[in-house]
């Protein structure tokens, strides 16, 4: 199961930088949004990454993105990425209002907020998918043959994550 937390935060992380970078670039680079001031140097938003980083990992942890789960619904994991991402970049407009030795832009905030949404979901998919090939699901043998045996066999079916490799008739079974 560590080896499944280190991916999804090491891809969580790569996937904000490459949406803060994607913000700025969309801000400053496209002529999309129309300027005020002048374009403020990259490295204005580059230097603080580590920081931005750590603040989205700790709120994806604190939403439980790194908790361990057999098995997590998409739609589940959406709204808890959205809900992850939200918080973050809340804490981080606060943060760049308190600190006053540089103006950050809410407008590239506000598109990392996005961007880095639709960029975790899309590398989770990714991760998630790579995790399925390359770790072994666990396998999973029923004790019992009754009614309540079948109940949980069609209950982990439906949910997934194990592999049913049989089932054996329990001593203390009449049936």
């Amino acid at each position: 199961m560590i080896v499944r937390q280190l991916t999804l935060a090491a891809c969580d992380a790569v996937t904000i930088v490459l949406a803060f970078l994607a913000a700025y670039l969309i801000r400053f680079c496209t002529g999309w949004i129309p300027l005020v001031h002048e374009v403020p140097p990259l490295t204005w938003y580059t230097q603080p990454l580590g920081v931005v980083v750590l603040i989205y990992l700790l709120f994806f942890r604190s939403v439980g993105l790194y908790a361990v789960r057999r098995v997590r619904y998409l739609q589940t994991e959406f709204g808890t990425i959205a809900h992850g991402t939200t918080l973050a970049s809340i804490a981080l407009m606060v943060l760049s209002f308190l600190y006053r030795d540089t103006s950050y832009s809410r407008v590239v905030v506000a598109l990392a907020w996005g961007l880095t949404t639709c960029l975790v979901i899309v590398g989770r998919l990714g991760a998630n998918r790579w995790l399925a090939r390359t770790q072994p699901t666990p396998r999973l043998l029923i004790v019992g043959t009754g009614p309540t045996a079948a109940q949980v066999v069609a209950r982990i079916q439906g949910r997934g994550g194990y592999r049913i490799v049989g089932a054996i008739r329990s001593p203390a079974s009449r049936t």
